[in-house]
């Protein structure tokens, strides 16, 4: 993927030596019979969080710099354990990528996963290819379509065809539509996916992946519950130089013309600004200024004015009995609840109890640290669902 390989450059290995050398060591690795030399890096986690992804980062990094010498394949050895949520694991199967991809070394993966509702999906995941050699695994990461997982890299030259929008509507729809998700979530799910992969294009001038997947209906929220849930996880990712709040902080630092509503944004920020601190920046406030209706940045001139993926929370969060949804930029996450989510009479949103953007910050928790530095704009976003509430 386009700019993928600063994923690995922006989270640099900053310990001693001898820190890694405890942690990475010669062995063997059996392919396809043969016995190997390898590098062995074993890293045991319960759950492998964003702070995870960064030590992996850091191991794998040093690894292809500290011995270029030496070509043996890499074997990441993560035991048994689960991923945080279904972004954590497509951020690893793009670290793997960069790895096989910009360095040329061979990757061999061991693990024993753990699903749950929101990671359910890691049996499609193309983590699974990766033994089975490059040329397999990357098929995988590019594109994949099963009854319950779509997966496609969107290139920024498939930009060029006026059609490929649309196309990709098309195919989004006749997935969720053979999953037999109702029609509205079906258009509003769609549309914000839309309108996420076409952000990357136009405005990140970059490649998008998009990974949406269905898990079984078998869950229960409690051991007496006699509902069945399932969950509807979609994650939308691409890499840049540039970060969320950037477009709409230089315009509004310039001396471009603006319209009625960035006068709003001014007079927030004179109320803002009091308060920001070390868990509340600037970079923040223009963070979740660039969801506000009307106001050009990030989100600007789409068609739904950045409603799309408030009108998706709203919609589905109606028949979600839980639901974990954020946008992750650099080192900072805004999170999507949705009672924070609700347009107001002056149609902003105030990410906040009392619904009021311009003389109140967002609640405490709504936007939070990123352990593991991520160059671009990447979402996430699942929902628990009772079975027949979208049957």
């Amino acid at each position: 993927m386009k700019n993928d390989e600063l994923l690995i450059l922006e989270n640099p290995f900053t310990c001693r030596d001898r820190y890694y050398k405890r942690r990475i060591r010669l062995s063997t690795c059996n392919d396809n019979g043969r016995k190997l030399k390898c590098f062995l890096i074993e890293y045991h986690k319960n759950v492998i969080t964003g702070t995870g992804m960064r030590d992996i980062i850091h191991l794998l990094h040093y690894t292809v710099v500290k011995y270029s010498a030496l070509k043996y394949p890499i074997m990441l050895d993560i035991g048994e354990t689960s991923f945080n949520d279904k972004l954590v694991c497509i951020v690893l199967e793009c670290v793997i990528h960069i790895v096989m991809e910009k360095y040329h070394r061979k990757v061999y993966i061991c693990y024993k996963v753990t699903d749950s509702i929101w990671t359910e999906g890691f049996k499609y995941s193309c983590l699974n290819n990766v033994n089975d050699g490059f040329d397999i695994f990357e098929k995988k990461f590019k594109y994949d379509l099963d009854r319950k997982h779509f997966r496609k890299v969107f290139t920024y030259q498939d930009y060029c065809d006026k059609k490929c929008l649309s196309k990709l509507m098309t195919d989004i729809r006749c997935f969720l539509k053979n999953n037999c998700i109702n029609e509205s979530s079906v258009d509003e799910l769609t549309e914000v996916l839309i309108e996420l992969v076409g952000n990357s294009g136009e405005h990140a001038k970059t490649d998008c992946l998009i990974d949406l997947d269905l898990t079984d209906d078998t869950y229960k929220s409690t051991a007496d519950d006699l509902d069945n849930y399932y969950g509807l996880n979609a994650c939308v990712v691409n890499f840049s130089k540039e970060l969320f709040y950037v477009p709409l902080m230089n315009k509004m630092k310039s001396s471009q013309e603006v319209n009625e509503r960035h006068i709003w944004v001014k007079k927030a920020k004179n109320n803002h600004e009091r308060y920001f601190s070390d868990k509340y920046s600037e970079k923040d406030f223009y963070t979740i200024s660039s969801f506000q209706d009307k106001i050009s940045g990030s989100i600007q001139k789409n068609k739904t004015g950045g409603r799309g993926l408030t009108s998706l929370i709203s919609s589905l969060g109606e028949k979600a009995s839980d639901q974990l949804c954020y946008m992750a930029s650099g080192n900072r996450a805004l999170f999507f609840y949705a009672d924070h989510m609700r347009f107001n009479k002056e149609e902003f949103i105030g990410f906040n109890k009392n619904n009021d953007y311009i003389n109140s910050i967002p609640e405490d928790g709504v936007i939070r640290d990123v352990d593991v530095y991520l160059p671009g704009t990447m979402y996430n976003l699942s929902y628990v669902i009772k079975k027949e509430s979208i049957e």
